[in-house]
């Protein structure tokens, strides 16, 4: 019988475990966070209550209008009386740290509150109580994660938990009721908002539930982790807001609408990895459980290796498709009816930027495919290993991280080089940026975990370099899967095609999260 060094063992040598000084200033960082989301939800409330009251109000609508009409004109809305329509925190806030051209003008925000006045009564009293309730949650969602609140007074935690499930659930349901009531095209930004919504009332409604199974089973590891998924998907919300705010400061001169683009492009992503965020905040800060000196070294299942091989066989077809579409027909015009999904200027920019840039091509294609060739070589020869085992020993995390800054390096070079998001361009360099931020984040800490010796650590942070990795070419097949649900053709003149199948590319980092959730990390943990 075999055996091998317990994992806990690894994360006390490693001292894993902030100093006092970093734990301070780790619980400073998270009471601003918290009165963050507090002031935040406060915001949410005031919101659904102004819905609420302006519902199918033609006088609201009319006021609105003129306020548009009048930023527009080059006057400041403060001289032209126009009262309570168009006092709405939100919209005041964005005007302040923005402008009120990107606020009030047109194709700015103000446009959608002129759609909450001027939508079916009903329609505007379901969003206004989704509203309500998301602040709720918001509220007291963020203390729900303190782990003094949860160790001291149980019966809070209890309370609160109960009160947030009941809470979001039926925010949840508020909002899906809305969108069968109210046509796409009625909906702000039309077939891409409407998709995020749905992913964001379906994923928050399966998380709680799978939330609430682990913790019957006594499973708390797991029932923290899809809570902290549940709360990253919520914060789409303030983090939409953030990402408006922030898309204003980058390109003064852009209407609001189109720094939705990128708002919207990264909006699941970006939630998931906050929610991860503080999945590992709140594991870092447990004690590792005593384990014996050895444990014993189980054989993978059926499924197990099952499940391995299909894993394999994602990254070589990933690779595969990386070759295809960056080196034998390099650019998205060379796809079938790349002309019908994306508009002129979208195609142009790919061709130059990224086409006739053919030696960061194609150091963009070497490194991405030797990283996805590492990752599959290493599963493929774990499929028959212990479970207990490590994924990736200390050469080939070095080599998938190296081959992954590479290709990140490269990403942001070309997403600096495609600009803002516009109408022309849709979201422009965005999802470029977006991808080699994150995945220069995740080689950076699967090389940290390395150089330390932390091989759980390791083994999690490189699943989320090869989710990186794969998420690249997963555009070349979500592209033909979105538009096979045949869209309306208002919407694919539009840009909806690729601006869905870019949402959805990135939010593939929900998988390695969930994985996350299961692995020798947590398991080595007493979760409280």
């Amino acid at each position: 019988m075999s055996s091998i060094p317990s994992p806990a063992t690894a994360f006390e040598r490693a001292d894993v475990l902030p100093a006092p000084w970093r734990r301070h200033l780790l619980r400073g960082w998270a009471a601003l966070l918290v009165a963050a989301l507090f002031v935040y939800g406060l915001m949410a409330i005031d919101a659904g209550i102004s819905n609420y009251t302006s519902a199918g109000d033609p006088s609201v609508a009319a006021a609105r209008e003129a306020a548009k009409a009048a930023v527009d004109r080059g006057e400041r809305i403060d001289s032209q009386g126009l009262g309570d329509a168009v006092r709405y925190q939100t919209l005041t806030l964005v005007a302040w740290l923005n402008s009120e051209r990107y606020a009030y003008g047109e194709n700015g925000l103000i446009e959608t509150l002129v759609h909450y006045a001027t939508m079916p009564t009903l329609n505007a009293k379901i969003l206004a109580l989704h509203n309500v309730l998301g602040g709720f949650c918001m509220l007291f969602g963020a203390i729900q994660f303190w782990p003094a609140m949860r160790r001291s007074h149980p019966r809070w935690h209890r309370a609160f938990g109960m009160s947030y499930v009941i809470g979001a659930q039926v925010a949840m349901v508020a909002a899906a009721s809305y969108l069968l009531l109210t046509p796409v095209d009625k909906i702000y930004d039309q077939m891409t908002f409407w998709v995020l919504l749905w992913a964001m009332a379906v994923g928050v409604t399966v998380t709680l539930w799978l939330a609430m199974y682990h913790l019957w089973r006594g499973e708390i590891a797991q029932h923290q982790g899809y809570m902290c998924l549940n709360y990253g998907l919520l914060l789409t919300a303030p983090v939409l807001r953030l990402a408006w705010v922030g898309m204003g400061w980058i390109d003064p001169a852009a209407r609001q609408i189109e720094g939705a683009f990128a708002a919207h492009a990264i909006l699941v992503p970006l939630s998931l990895l906050c929610g991860y965020a503080l999945f590992v905040v709140n594991r870092w800060s447990q004690r590792d459980r005593t384990l014996p000196a050895t444990v014993r070294a189980e054989p993978q299942s059926l499924w197990s290796q099952g499940l391995t091989v299909g894993v394999v066989l994602v990254l070589i077809a990933s690779a595969l498709l990386l070759v295809q579409h960056l080196v034998v027909t390099p650019g998205l015009s060379t796809l079938d009816q790349a002309q019908v999904w994306m508009p002129a200027g979208l195609l142009a920019l790919d061709q130059r930027v990224l086409v006739e840039q053919s030696m960061l091509r194609l150091v963009f294609a070497g490194a991405s495919v030797l990283g996805l060739l590492i990752g599959a070589w290493r599963l493929w020869g774990s499929r028959l290993q212990s479970r207990q085992r490590p994924l990736f020993d200390k050469r080939s995390s070095w080599a998938l991280a190296a081959a992954a800054a590479v290709g990140a390096v490269v990403q942001l070079i070309w997403g600096v080089a495609m600009g803002v998001p516009s109408f022309a361009t849709l979201t422009g360099g965005t999802l470029w940026v977006f991808g080699g931020l994150v995945t220069l984040c995740f080689a950076a800490l699967l090389a940290w975990a390395a150089a330390r010796g932390l091989d759980s650590w390791a083994d999690e942070w490189a699943v989320f370099v090869l989710t990186c990795l794969v998420a690249i070419p997963s555009l070349y097949v979500l592209l033909p899967l979105v538009s096979a649900f045949e869209p309306a053709p208002m919407f694919v003149a539009a840009g909806h095609v690729y601006r869905t199948a870019g949402v959805l590319q990135w939010s593939l980092l929900a998988v390695p999260f969930v994985c996350a959730m299961h692995n020798r990390v947590t398991r080595s943990k007493y979760a409280r």
